[in-house]
């Protein structure tokens, strides 16, 4: 199993203060077997400016491999 993730803050460069925008990526991968690999992502943003909560996107991944 292999799992990286990045999280990546922004502060606005403005006269006055603003709320730091968030970003959050996490990636997950697993060989079940000799043919098969799963793959997980999690994206997560956090920009007031456009919303007020936490969003989220997940996704979902298998592969099959085999050789002629």
């Amino acid at each position: 199993m292999n799992l990286k993730w990045c999280y990546q803050g922004f502060v606005a460069y403005a006269p006055r203060t603003q709320p730091i925008d968030h970003n959050v990526s996490v990636v997950a991968t697993a060989k079940v077997n000799k043919y098969l690999n799963v793959n997980f992502t999690l994206l997560g943003v956090y920009d007031a400016d456009i919303v007020k909560k936490f969003q989220l996107s997940e996704g979902l991944a298998v592969g099959f491999l085999f050789t002629l």
